[in-house]
């Protein structure tokens, strides 16, 4: 019997549509035997690239199974197995195949990110790069029926370039600087969004949005066939309202656990900030505190130095200005001069 219960799906932005653009989004989720594992594998082809569905679909379907093999080594082996070397291997792997459709080592026409989950009965990985969330937590009885969503949550947030829409992909050549593999505990609920979907579930890409995802979770424990679920959150996501947050494609993955929701449970989650995992920040955001705080240093060795030139030239003024008191006191006015000229000719070549 399973362990999971699995919804996802994907629908063509209406920029797309206008551009008469195929969905270029796609999303794939893969069992183990015992249905203790699963994985969640989600991406998204970039808008310019002209093949990017192509890589995005063939990086979900391969790498879902990938994953599921990997679980299977882990389980085997324990945590200690090289699960990164083992990712890394698996990527380069789909990275190849794309070469050989492109007959080239240029992949450019076949950018995509990467959002990929891996959760077992304690443990679980995440494996993310470019734009695009991670998002979950554990569920909590409430009592009476009711179970709490946002207690011990999690996030891998999005990984932009300088720009909002500038993003990384899994086809550039430096792709492992922006990979991201993390371990993650205490997972019932999870959720795996391109960027136009964290668009509809995320705050400000940084926290789930209880005023969404309670709602649909809610929504998903009334249907008892996959295909119904995959068929509803495909409804939701093609919504008006939907479309007027984004104008992008949108896939969602919503999974949990069987037996802790159901279509009589009441789902509660806090409206409060929630809990961040200790994750690293994005590469590139680390690159840019990096640089924000040698600028920042930078700016203020430059503010010392001036205040301490202000206050030298101050000093000498003082001095000369004490020196000539003390030259009209003792010598004639025509020799104060002279000696006066001197001295400022004298502190003026310093400088």
């Amino acid at each position: 019997m399973t362990s999971w219960i699995v919804s996802y799906a994907s629908v063509t932005g209406i920029s797309h549509k206008q551009s008469k653009l195929p969905c270029q989004d796609s999303a794939q989720t893969c069992l183990s035997r015992d249905g203790k594992w699963i994985s969640c594998v989600v991406s998204d082809g970039a808008g310019s690239a002209k093949h990017s569905q192509i890589a995005s679909k063939l990086l979900t379907k391969t790498l879902s199974v990938n994953l599921i093999d990997l679980a299977e080594k882990i389980a085997s082996n324990g945590w200690e197995y090289a699960y990164k070397k083992f990712i890394v291997d698996a990527i380069e792997s789909i990275r190849d195949d794309l070469k050989k459709q492109a007959k080239s080592e240029d992949l450019r026409d076949y950018h995509c990110t990467l959002v990929a989950t891996l959760i077992g009965e304690t443990k679980g990985l995440t494996i993310h790069l470019g734009d695009g969330a991670i998002f979950g937590g554990s569920i909590t009885d409430s009592g009476e029926n009711k179970v709490t969503l946002s207690k011990s949550t999690f996030a891998s947030l999005p990984e932009n370039g300088q720009y909002a829409n500038e993003t990384f992909f899994v086809t550039e050549k430096d792709w492992q600087n922006h990979l991201r593999i993390e371990n993650i505990e205490n997972v019932d609920w999870f959720v795996n969004a391109t960027d136009g979907g964290s668009a509809l579930g995320m705050i400000n890409d940084k926290e789930a949005k209880p005023g969404f995802i309670k709602p649909v979770i809610q929504q998903l424990t009334k249907e008892s066939s996959e295909k119904n679920r995959n068929k509803l959150l495909k409804t939701i996501l093609s919504d008006t309202q939907a479309n007027k947050l984004t104008s992008d494609d949108k896939t969602l993955a919503i999974i949990y656990r069987s037996g802790l929701l159901n279509k009589d449970t009441e789902i509660e989650m806090a409206e409060a900030v929630q809990k961040i995992t200790s994750y690293l920040p994005p590469p590139s955001m680390l690159k840019r505190k990096v640089e924000e705080r040698k600028s920042l240093y930078v700016k203020n060795n430059l503010q010392d130095e001036e205040e301490n030139s202000k206050f030298t030239i101050f000093l000498c003024v003082f001095i000369i200005f004490e020196l000539i008191i003390v030259l009209w006191l003792y010598f004639d006015p025509e020799t104060v001069i002279n000696l006066t000229d001197r001295v400022i000719h004298a502190a003026s070549s310093l400088y």
